[in-house]
């Protein structure tokens, strides 16, 4: 799964129990094809990372099924006139390059046995003030979760424009230069097509790891850890997932725990089951 799902993952609690029409299989029909910040924004629309990024010896990331790790998966060509300065670490975590649409797959402890399907593309659109602009469109039962903009400067990789999140304008999803240790916030609301959610998240990347999917299995993959705290649905919620990001591919699996008011907890996990 590409990444952009990293600030709607509460969104995608609220598909997953029902709140949003979507696609949805049984799970006994799982075995057929099933067919989840440097200047970040808060209210006002600044912030910061911070941390002491921690050294790491990056490998190329790679996919196969779960019982070897195979070669690198293929990538895109950035587009030509793209500056250099905006072909960074973060750029290519993001997944934008990998422009064949993605398959994603997500259950939830709400709805035990069900699987909501659906897929998502990233289209670039042009050059504007020296910064990338991509089109992020979702179908199936993940197009409730809305379509995007992401905009890529040579501070990393922001969310501009979403159709259901307000975000504060440009809210980042990876900055530049990602490395352990460094932490960012952003602030976020949605108040449209069923969606109550007024949420403040604090996101920390952890480490570099290894990690599977129905896609294959991947190394060297980013960690984000997300914990968000707020309401959604007009209850006070919190949530706090792990994000795992996979260079030419983006954010490949989102496994979040949410809180709510009664002190129960629900889970919801995303993860991408092709790689073409």
């Amino acid at each position: 799964m590409k990444n952009g799902l990293l600030k709607l993952l509460p969104l995608s609690l609220l598909v997953a129990v029902g709140c949003n029409s979507g696609q949805t299989t049984q799970a006994a029909s799982a075995d057929q094809s099933g067919s989840s910040k440097t200047p970040s924004a808060s209210s006002d629309s600044k912030s910061s990372v911070s941390g002491t990024p921690v050294p790491d010896s990056s490998t190329p990331a790679t996919t196969g099924d779960k019982s070897a790790v195979a070669s690198p998966p293929p990538a895109s060509t950035p587009p030509a006139a793209l500056p250099a300065s905006l072909h960074h670490d973060g750029f290519d975590y993001s997944g934008v390059t990998h422009t064949a649409p993605i398959d994603l797959e997500m259950t939830s402890t709400a709805n035990p046995g069900a699987v909501t399907t659906g897929s998502q593309t990233i289209t670039f659109d042009g050059i504007k003030d020296g910064k990338a602009i991509y089109k992020v469109d979702r179908t199936g039962g993940l197009a409730a979760i809305g379509t995007e903009e992401w905009t890529i400067s040579k501070d990393g990789v922001f969310m501009s424009k979403s159709s259901i999140v307000d975000a504060g304008g440009m809210a980042m999803e990876l900055p530049a230069h990602p490395k352990p240790g460094m932490t960012w916030k952003f602030h976020a609301k949605a108040s449209s097509a069923g969606i109550n959610m007024d949420m403040v998240m604090t996101l920390t990347i952890l480490r570099k790891e290894k990690v599977t999917t129905k896609a294959g299995t991947f190394e060297d993959a980013l960690v984000v850890e997300q914990d968000g705290v707020g309401t959604m649905q007009t209850q006070k919620t919190r949530t706090v997932s792990q994000n795992w990001y996979v260079k030419g591919l983006g954010l490949v699996k989102a496994e979040m725990k949410t809180v709510g008011p009664d002190g129960k907890t629900q889970s919801v996990s995303i993860q991408e089951t092709n790689a073409k």
